[in-house]
């Protein structure tokens, strides 16, 4: 961990006076910090970052060495946890954070029992714990309605018998209204504790100094052609092969600064463009993609081609390994038949090129798809810095910042991915051999026995998404082989009592028919064993 802003630090930053002391924030949830960024610009010291992911916090500790980047769930922080890593009993001006929002998104199933969703209720704890001056929450339009509607209404109560003064009505931002070239919409909840006079409003637009939303082509225009260089293959970073020809490229540069930018200047080799892995994409994949056109989605894919002339739609995130480690919907490039670079994803979401997220393509496309656009939280960090009656400050002195990341050695380890084809067959098993002459229909208390009758590995399993699963899976024949060998497949149904249905090879609805074998059944599966197929994951 770095030291507090006030030493000397050797990350060749001056040291500051106590009198200057700048407003201090607390990012819950921070990611890789893309809410602290905009809050930085706003004038806000981002003084300590919680998050339980440590390449998280390695990332966010790269790109914020004067604060504290704690790896810790935000479950197990209390108000003297946080006074602690501040160095003493230091006030908070404000806490802000983005409560993972997978329970609640649209993207997802908007499931009410999802336990993420209780995420939500530990901010609200802390911020009712160490009671800053004010808090911005940050989710998914979908908490504020159906099923999940509630445990918004009920984190609201609780902020108001807290102390705060919630600004109504609750207001819905768009990135493409402040300068960011994506259409990406997040709820945000403002709270002013209520002996503080001033009041909130939300933002409109990006602070002065923005340029206008630009096209996705003028975003990325001036980034390095990473198709001419094999090196990327292997290597993360690569020399600028031309100059920024825009006022948003200068910007994200840094060779021109903001009217309202009030963060602190970094040092970086400003020569080189990090971000720019390569993904070796199959021949089948390259003329697929190169038969799409921009602004069309690649067929069978669910990948859009970014139209140059447009704005890139929601940039997603894919989960981590205790849900299904699905990566990224990656968009393809306007212009060549490939996946945009990590680099092309953070100029899309308006994050500047100084600012590197942690170096391997699936950790990089994922802190991108989680957070804040940078523009939207500082809109929201100037506004929240009037509403509190403080005035934001240049700081002085500059940040080197570091070429490598360190994981944090405390980090909480993730969950090992699940080998499909080891844990799928035993449960298909179970539920085959309990069918009966008159009864082949199963329902999820049936797969939940099973699971627990043959002592499998299965996690965040679903009554509307365990077929899915299964009928989605490159194995998918692997999968059924139990059932298969018998001469019987599965079809999905869900008339409230069933969700599935033993029905003989062949039926028109059997779930493997999306995804034939490329062998006879009997030889590709004696042959083969399942040993490769444990590297397919779920």
């Amino acid at each position: 961990m770095r030291a507090a802003r006030d030493e000397g630090n050797g990350t060749g930053m001056g040291n500051e006076s106590k009198s200057r002391r700048r407003p201090v924030a607390v990012d819950l949830f921070c990611g890789a910090g893309g809410m602290s960024l905009g809050f930085e610009r706003a004038g806000f010291d981002i003084d300590l970052g919680v998050d339980r992911d440590g390449y998280h916090v390695a990332t966010h500790e790269r790109n914020f060495p004067y604060g504290k980047s704690l790896c810790r769930s935000v479950s197990d922080l209390a108000a003297a946890d946080v006074y602690s890593a501040l160095g003493g009993e230091t006030e908070v001006d404000v806490i802000f954070g983005g409560p993972p929002c997978q329970g609640f998104s649209n993207m997802g199933h908007r499931d009410v029992l999802d336990p993420r969703n209780t995420l939500v209720n530990e901010f609200v704890r802390v911020v009712s714990e160490v009671r800053p001056k004010a808090f911005c929450m940050e989710n998914v339009p979908g908490m504020l309605a159906g099923a999940t509607r509630p445990v918004l209404d009920d984190a609201l109560k609780k902020f108001e018998r807290a102390g705060y003064r919630i600004t109504h009505p609750l207001r819905v931002l768009d990135a493409s209204h402040f300068g960011v070239p994506q259409k990406r919409k997040r709820l945000i909840v403002v709270g002013i504790r209520k002996d503080i006079a001033g009041e909130f409003a939300y933002p409109a637009k990006a602070p002065d100094g923005y340029a206008e939303c630009p096209t996705v082509w003028e975003a990325i225009a001036d980034l390095p052609n990473v198709d001419e260089r094999d090196e990327l293959y292997a290597q993360n970073n690569t020399q600028y092969d031309s100059e920024p020809q825009n006022d948003y490229a200068k910007l994200l540069r840094s060779t021109s600064v903001g009217k309202c930018d009030y963060s602190r200047e970094r040092v970086w080799d400003s020569t080189r463009c990090t971000g720019c892995l390569r993904v070796n994409h199959s021949p089948k994949a390259i003329a697929l993609y190169s038969a799409t056109q921009p602004g069309d989605m690649v067929p069978g894919h669910k990948l859009p081609r970014l139209d140059p002339n447009g704005i890139a739609p929601t940039l997603r995130a894919g989960s981590d390994s205790s849900h299904g480690s699905y990566t990224a919907p990656r968009p393809i490039h306007p212009h060549r038949p490939r996946c945009i670079t990590v680099r092309e994803a953070a100029r899309l979401h308006g994050f500047p090129d100084w600012f590197t997220m942690y170096p391997l393509k699936w950790h990089g496309y994922r802190q991108i798809g989680n957070s804040v656009c940078p523009p939207v939280a500082h809109a929201l960090g100037l506004a929240i810095m009037r509403a509190i009656g403080l005035r934001p400050s240049k700081p002085q002195g500059k940040i080197e910042l570091a070429d490598e990341f360190h994981l944090p050695p405390e980090r909480p380890r993730t969950l090992k991915r699940i080998p499909q084809v080891l844990h799928y067959p035993p449960v298909i098993d179970w539920l085959f051999q309990r069918r009966t002459a008159s009864e082949s229909t199963f329902d999820f208390t049936d797969v939940q026995k099973a699971i627990a009758e043959t002592g499998v590995s299965l996690t965040w399993v679903r009554p509307d998404t365990f077929l899915q699963e299964i009928a989605r899976s490159r194995n998918v024949v692997k999968l059924l082989e139990p059932c298969m060998s018998r001469g019987f497949t599965i079809r999905r149904i869900d008339d409230g009592t069933a969700i599935g249905e033993f029905v003989r090879i062949g039926h028109a609805e059997g779930i493997e028919v999306k995804s034939p074998p490329k062998l006879p059944l009997a030889s590709g599966l004696r042959k083969k064993g399942v040993a490769r197929g444990q590297r397919t994951l779920f």
